[in-house]
């Protein structure tokens, strides 16, 4: 038996302020839904899950999208996020393989762990300049990810942010960033350069390009990417 497509919204009710978890949990007909200005937050794993679901209207009174809350909603293709959220919580975007982009607005101070993890077809990214922390696995497996703009507001960049992004060809970092966790590029195998800037006094790179820590400790490339 087939499920049916059907579109939703939500109407205004002034009790309404947040999507509770799993709201629409597993509903795989969802094509379209539009959440009303009555909602401040989109709940944990809200949308888990809604593989069918194509577009989503965020409104301007968000201020926070929970944990897992799009997660597997493979059927996204792009969102825009509004001006009025501060953060996206883990794994929020986990597995939208057909999410080709997103806008993040000058608002968001952090990208949670797994934010993106597995999201194939998202080409390129620009974090904005109020993120100061990427978060674990943030990217990991981002294969179709060629380009990414870390801002100078950045100081954090989580261990294995990057990992397998196979399509990633170069990136710089900032000279803010303050700590680059444990294997952040591993499994980039087409990465060419990591570029850290002068300014930066934590990390540095040498004559062959090495991303080091400034006591010598190698970070990138892999020491076992010759054997990957």
């Amino acid at each position: 038996m087939t499920e049916r497509a059907y579109k939703c919204r939500i109407y205004p009710d002034a009790a309404q302020r947040v999507l509770i978890a799993k709201t629409f949990e597993g509903c795989t007909g969802l094509q379209s839904i539009t959440i009303p200005e009555s909602v401040t937050s989109i709940g944990d794993r809200a949308f888990e899950g809604c593989t069918g679901l194509q577009s989503i209207t965020i409104p301007e009174s968000v201020t926070s999208i929970g944990y897992r809350a799009f997660k597997g909603c493979t059927g996204l293709q792009s969102i825009t996020i509004p001006e009025s959220v501060t953060s996206i919580g883990d794994c929020a975007f986990d597995s939208c393989k057909g999410l080709e982009s997103i806008t993040i607005p000058s608002s968001v101070t952090s990208i949670g762990g797994w934010a993106f993890y597995g999201c194939k077809s998202l080409q390129s990214f620009t974090i904005p300049e109020s993120v100061t922390s990427i978060g674990d696995w943030a990217f990991k497996g981002c294969t179709g990810l060629q380009s990414i703009t870390i801002p100078e507001s950045v100081t954090s960049i989580g261990d294995w942010a990057f990992d397998s992004c196979t399509g990633l060809q170069s990136i710089t970092i900032p000279g803010p960033v303050t700590y680059i966790g444990s294997e952040a590029f591993k499994g980039c195998t087409r990465l060419a350069s990591v570029k850290i800037d002068p300014t930066n006094t934590r990390y540095m790179n040498d004559e062959a390009g090495t991303l080091l820590t400034r006591k010598g400790f190698v970070l990138w490339p892999h020491p076992s990417s010759a054997c990957e």
